[in-house]
């Protein structure tokens, strides 16, 4: 374990003490009143030696006193109380331990001219949630994101070569992909990440270090997109402590070499996982290895890694192939995708009278209009975790805005949802009883009581239907002809006993024709 040096360089600054790092190096004020201590590189650019700010939200700027930023030295913004760090286009290398123990630190862009991250560089900034390392890094140091016990998204840039040790030890992430840039994965480069369930491990690593998955007890998948790392035994790779593995298993594609029964001490299986392809052209291609027939699959697309939106599902299964082209790019520096297995959302409608529509919508979008009632199926499938949410948003005819929906939101959980119920409102005719009637069978329908009886009560017919919003809505369209009523009593009703209690077997009644029947 390396030593973590705290950097306490800015405060003999702020304190004036003589020494040779003051005499060396020169200041900088910026307009916001924030101060930088740098030194000057042979080519003549600056390196940002210590910060002293405030203020604590930073944009470092690209030039100093007339001079190119290339560079942040090591430990130059560490321990600060930094919230957010915005790094410029002029800067190559993020120095050792540069942003470390910044545990404020919540957010940090790394330009794309970042071509190397230092080891430590961003060590314990326990605040940061997420982090995409551009294209142009080829490698990331020892223990530079260990402890950020925060971050839960990553992305890797597709030049980078090797993962340091404990480069990401002890995170919040959920899932992460090497890209196949990577050859090598440092030593515990992924260790006492209990929240990682799945990685994915492209063809170009050809060696894993010990330790690197150590301790991920969530781990329950690897996928391997190439052949077989070298040496295929390593039992510390996935180990969990105490003699235990991490609960994963490892995938890997068909016609891939190299691969036993186990993999470094966990069993391993093919692997007929849709695999994302993206095309010259723009379009994204969604490129199958096998798969289950007739199961469904979603793209997702992403700007920031957090929040995900499904592009297209496959019309089809998952033994072929399909594409689409992504139009909502403007302005929208960078895009990412993923594939996951989709799950319908569905239910059934009724009550809906002939030649009227009613028209559902699942999260706000995702327009079903329907004409007849019967089971229906949202056309967006929706993939495993992801919220659900049906509603109506307008109907034709003489059918109003339905008030009875049943099971309508929740979250996929790895099935089809068919479950919604959709009932609506029977058209009201004018005629009480007619209307009584027609509020029984809806309200029967809906809540599962008995749609409609009669009873006799001093003298008079009383109809006492199922509770429901539909004999709520007459009670009200003809008040006081009409009450909500609790019966009491036992009573003979067309062979039907109605039992003795607070209130009939299906629930609360309601009482036409005048007759107060121990009702409010």
């Amino acid at each position: 374990m390396k030593a973590h040096i705290k950097n306490l360089l800015p405060l003999l600054l702020l304190l004036g003490l003589p020494g040779v790092a003051q005499a060396q190096n020169a200041f900088s004020t910026n307009a916001d009143g924030s101060i930088y201590t740098y030194s000057t590189n042979a080519d003549g650019s600056v390196n940002i030696v210590a910060y002293a700010g405030p203020p604590w939200v930073v944009t470092i700027p690209t030039n100093i006193n007339g001079l190119t930023v290339t560079s942040i030295g090591e430990y130059a913004f560490q321990d600060t109380s930094l919230i957010n760090v915005t790094i410029p286009n002029s800067v190559t290398n993020i120095g050792e331990g540069a942003f470390g123990f910044c545990t404020s630190l919540a957010n940090s862009t790394i330009p794309s001219s970042v071509t190397t991250i230092g080891d430590e560089a961003f060590y314990d900034c326990t605040s940061l949630m997420s982090i995409i390392i551009p294209n142009n890094v080829t490698s990331i140091g020892e223990e530079a994101f260990d402890g950020c016990t925060g971050l839960t998204n990553v992305m890797i840039g597709n030049s980078v070569t090797s993962i340091g040790e404990n480069a990401f030890g002890l995170t919040s992430l959920t899932s992460v992909t090497i890209p196949g840039s990577v050859t090598s994965i440092g030593y515990g480069a992924f260790s006492g990440c209990s929240s990682l369930t799945n990685a994915t491990i492209d063809n170009g690593v050809t060696s894993i270090g010990e330790f690197a998955f150590e301790g991920d007890d969530s781990l329950t998948s690897v996928y391997f997109t190439g052949n077989a790392p070298t040496p295929t035994n390593d039992s510390t790779v996935f180990s969990g402590g105490y003699g235990y593995t991490d609960p994963a298993t490892v995938y890997y594609l068909p016609g891939t070499t190299g691969w036993g029964a186990m993999f470094d001490g966990l069993p391993t299986a093919p692997w007929f996982l849709p695999n994302p392809q993206i095309l010259n052209n723009g379009d994204i291609l969604v490129q199958f290895s096998g798969g289950v027939p007739g199961a469904l699959y979603d793209v997702e697309e992403s700007s920031n890694l957090l929040t995900w939106t499904v592009a297209a599902t496959d019309p089809a299964n998952a033994m072929g192939s399909f594409s689409f082209e992504d139009t909502d790019t403007a302005g929208v520096p960078v895009r990412f995708y993923r594939v996951a297995l989709a799950y319908t959302v569905g239910g059934t409608l009724t009550g809906l009278p002939a030649g009227d529509t009613v028209t559902l919508q699942d999260n706000g979008s995702d327009n079903l209009t329907l004409s007849a009632n019967g089971t229906f199926t949202f056309p967006t499938a929706l993939p495993n975790g992801h919220a659900y949410s049906v509603t109506v948003s307008a109907t034709s005819g003489g059918t109003e805005t339905t008030r009875t929906l049943m099971n309508g939101s929740g979250t996929i959980c790895g099935a089809n949802v068919t479950n919604v119920a959709v009932l609506c409102p029977p058209l009201y005719t004018g005629n009480m009883d007619v209307d009584m009637y027609n509020a029984a069978v809806a309200d029967g329908t809906a809540h599962g009581g008995v749609p409609a009886v009669m009873v006799t009560e001093n003298g008079g017919p009383i109809r006492v239907t199922a509770a429901g919003p539909y004999s709520y809505d007459v009670a009200l369209r003809y008040y006081p002809l009409c009450q909500l009523a609790v019966i009491e009593g036992t009573t003979s009703c067309s062979s039907t006993i109605l039992p003795k209690g607070p209130a009939i077997q299906f629930g609360t009644g309601l009482a036409c024709g005048g007759q107060d029947f121990y009702g409010y």
